[in-house]
């Protein structure tokens, strides 16, 4: 695997409300979060470094919102489709989430909803402490895409350091068929599809993409 699947860390965040609270990426690298100007917060194409939380990897099936991010337990029933593309894009330049990347506003129609998708992959403190923070991106594959903005979305959290302004995206859910913010009249038959029900359990990122993903970085939320 070449180099390019491994994004340098080679940077620090700061973090607020409260001073202590740390991220350790397990390289000594540590993260805080610090205020930042609402304006920066909102643009919808930023130029951020980009790591991935341990929870980027995982898989759910939430069935009190119908919502599911699992894959199908054959790889080669979704290989080269629009959701094997879109993570091996993002794998090869994880700052492709900068362009068209937009605030989430939680206390929208869907924030209820919203809530409770993100706290089954953070914890109900972590996502009270930064529920602000939060962005939404599209990972488009325009081949294999039946529309203009494909299905494939990335959640992050969008962190700015106060000792060189630099900004960060932590991603935090890969959302392989909008179903955080569902759109259209065929989302619940989606949703059921890719069901743990329906899949037989069905498998993570981690366990299809396991030898791409053992390469990269990844910063742990437990501690934050």
């Amino acid at each position: 695997m070449s180099a390019m699947f491994k994004p340098s860390l080679n940077f620090k965040v700061q973090l607020e409300p409260e001073g202590e609270n740390k991220l350790d990426a397990g390289s000594g690298v540590h993260l805080m979060r610090t205020p930042y100007e609402k304006s920066a917060l909102n643009a919808h194409d930023i130029q951020a470094k980009v790591a991935f939380l341990n929870t980027s990897f995982d898989g759910k099936d939430i069935p009190s919102v119908s919502y599911s991010n699992l894959l199908p337990n054959e790889k080669l029933s979704f290989s080269g489709g629009y959701v094997d593309v879109a993570v091996r894009k993002l794998l090869e330049e994880p700052t492709i989430i900068n362009h068209g990347c937009k605030s989430i506003n939680i206390y929208a129609d869907d924030g209820e909803r919203f809530q409770t998708v993100i706290t089954e992959f953070l914890g109900a403190d972590t996502f009270e402490k930064y529920r602000e923070d939060f962005r939404e991106s599209d990972v488009q594959t325009p081949e294999q895409q039946t529309d203009q903005r494909g299905k494939f979305r990335v959640i992050s959290l969008y962190w700015v350091g106060t000792e060189d302004n630099s900004s960060t995206l932590f991603i935090v859910v890969l959302d392989p068929y909008h179903l955080v913010f569902p759109t259209g009249d065929n989302w619940e038959r989606l949703y059921t599809s890719h069901s743990a029900r329906s899949l037989r359990n069905g498998q993570t990122f981690e366990d299809a993409y396991h030898q791409e993903f053992e390469k990269i970085d990844r910063f742990n939320v437990g501690s934050l």
